[in-house]
């Protein structure tokens, strides 16, 4: 009996939350000022809860949604608890308002971000995981490389802004460099350690066959580090996120760090902590399409599992 009732009380949480929420941000409101941010708002959550009776038998959806109702209604409910309304934790509405009114700066901003991001990405592979490659056939270039590549990888690659910026030519390329030298120390390391444990049977059959350079790095090592390599790639999109917040920090007049910056330096809370959320959203929406197309590429693991 009590098994049932906590089943039944578990599944039912989100929704209470879901009426708690919407009945603290309206009789909180202040309409017509916020009529736009209330129906922002209302149409998020309304999403949300879509999601959930789809996903409905998958148990930690119910979880998860509670967490997010859970948290935004002790936002809402902060100014109650506080007695009056801090300009440091707006009110969800005016937060939600936002993604109506900055649309367009917002969207420019993510299509900058997104594309910086995507562009230091390709560079860190093809160089990381060429270069890699190349050192896990020759062993005498490894020797050389992987010590280098072990002293280089732990320092910040932030630390290299001040004479970046002044030695690259616009603050872009400044960003590009600042993005891609933390990701390549990675990748690379992860390749070379991943194929000081391939199978030598396998290296010998490879000689043996007479396979030249690009036949083995292309049909054996790359097939052989891709596992490890996704597992490298889904740990460092903090990591790759970091460096172009910090990055756009700069002096760039456009993306997701420019935009949180730009407000935050006017005080501008509503507009900081949106950008927060769009950020936030955009590291789930990355992981999430890893995660598939992770699951496209190696097929095998997908077989197995």
């Amino acid at each position: 009996m009590m098994k049932k009732f906590l089943k039944k009380s578990y599944i039912i949480l989100p929704h209470i939350l879901l009426a708690a929420v919407l009945a603290s941000t309206a009789l909180q409101a202040e309409f017509p000022k916020d009529t736009t941010g209330f129906t922002v708002l209302s149409v998020l959550l309304a999403a949300v809860e879509a999601a959930l009776i789809i996903r409905r038998k998958k148990w930690s959806a119910y979880g998860i949604t509670a967490i997010v109702y859970g948290l935004i209604l002790i936002w809402s409910l902060y100014p109650v608890i506080n007695g009056r309304e801090s300009f440091l934790f707006p009110p969800p509405q005016r937060i939600s308002a936002i993604f109506v009114l900055d649309i367009l700066v917002i969207l420019k901003s993510i299509v900058s971000s997104l594309w910086l991001l995507l562009l230091s990405f390709v560079i860190a592979l093809i160089l990381g995981i060429g270069l890699g490659m190349i050192c896990g056939k020759v062993k005498r270039l490894q020797n050389v490389v992987m010590p280098i590549a072990r002293v280089l990888s732990p320092v910040p690659a932030l630390i290299y802004a001040p004479y970046v910026v002044a030695v690259m030519p616009n603050f872009t390329l400044a960003a590009l460099f600042i993005i891609t030298s933390g990701l390549f120390y990675p990748i690379l390391i992860n390749v070379i350690v991943t194929l000081q444990h391939f199978d030598p049977k396998l290296r010998d059959a490879s000689d043996v066959m007479g396979l030249g350079l690009k036949s083995t790095i292309v049909n054996i090592y790359l097939p052989y580090c891709m596992p490890s390599l996704f597992n490298t790639l889904a740990m460092q999109i903090s990591n790759a996120f970091l460096l172009l917040i910090g990055a756009e920090l700069m002096g760039m007049d456009s993306g997701l760090g420019w935009y949180v910056k730009y407000n935050s330096d006017f005080s501008d809370y509503v507009r900081v902590i949106a950008g927060f959320i769009v950020i936030g959203m955009i590291i789930a929406v990355v992981n999430t399409g890893l995660q598939k197309l992770r699951a496209k590429i190696l097929l095998w693991q997908s077989a197995e599992q």
